[in-house]
């Protein structure tokens, strides 16, 4: 492949043309069986049912809920329930020195302030998802001429086989399956990658396409082909370990995987 990189995804919510297979993410996943594991199907979609989406949420509001919600965050501060309570004690007219409108209105309008800023805040929060969720990749497909077709980062779904391009951002954590090379008569299987928005690190790290698969991709339609299942480890948040296993479909022939063959989701393919 060019000095692109073409991913086969198997995706979990994860290049040169790189073909990676999207997953979800510690005893040795050689050891341990697959029922304590994340068990992924390479071209049996039936099969990768009951994950999540790879949908991005990270507002915390929406039209129904924003007021109740709003309220609930704001009067479990000890601060904003003590002045509650103090303005309802001023409604009470054996107690109230002030008919409860200072303490009411000022209360009331620190509240409705913090509630603009907080909505507005929440709305950009919702701008920046769709702006993300819509974001386009290209997934294998093998009714089509071409093997891929666009889709938008939010309807990846675990088990698919991705194409990712130099210079595009991994829109799921992935499996690297093969790579574009430069002299496909010597594949190497091998990419950079950035992984700044991670760890804020500039340094390019290498990846490893999987020794089974790189050198037999070399034809986009041979991955409708390829058979076996990855078993992982659940999702976690440690973004610096990974532990696996690439089962081919011969029980005899169990490939080992760890970060060197994984990209996570926001990482930037380099070459």
């Amino acid at each position: 492949m060019s000095s692109k990189k073409e991913s086969t995804g198997t995706s979990s919510s994860s290049p040169v043309k790189p073909v990676l297979v999207a997953l979800d993410q510690h005893t040795s996943s050689m050891e341990l069986p697959a029922s304590n594991l994340r068990v992924v199907y390479l071209n049996q979609p039936q099969k990768n049912i009951g994950f999540a989406g790879n949908q991005v949420v990270t507002a915390k509001y929406n039209v129904w809920t924003f007021v109740p919600a709003f309220c609930y965050e704001r009067f479990t501060q000890v601060s904003n329930f003590y002045f509650l309570l103090v303005g309802i004690g001023q409604v009470i007219p054996a107690i109230t020195s002030t008919f409860g409108l200072p303490y009411s209105l000022v209360l009331g309008l620190v509240l409705f302030v913090d509630a603009i800023f907080t909505g507005v805040e929440d709305f950009h929060r919702h701008a920046a998802d769709a702006v993300m969720n819509a974001r386009e990749t290209r997934v294998f497909d093998p009714t089509l001429p071409t093997s891929f077709r666009q889709t938008t980062w939010k309807d990846i779904v675990v088990g698919d086989v991705l194409q990712i391009k130099k210079y595009e951002a991994v829109p799921a954590d992935m499996l690297l399956l093969a790579v574009h090379e430069t002299d496909p008569s010597a594949p190497v299987g091998m990419c950079f990658i950035e992984t700044k928005s991670l760890d804020g690190e500039t340094n390019l790290k290498i990846r490893q396409a999987l020794p089974c698969t790189f050198a037999q991709l070399h034809d986009p339609a041979s991955i409708g082909h390829l058979p076996g299942r990855v078993a992982c480890e659940h999702p976690n948040h440690d973004v610096n370990n990974f532990m696996g296993r690439f089962e081919p479909g011969d029980d005899a022939s169990v490939i080992p995987l760890d970060l060197k063959n994984v990209v996570l989701r926001g990482c930037v393919i380099r070459n």
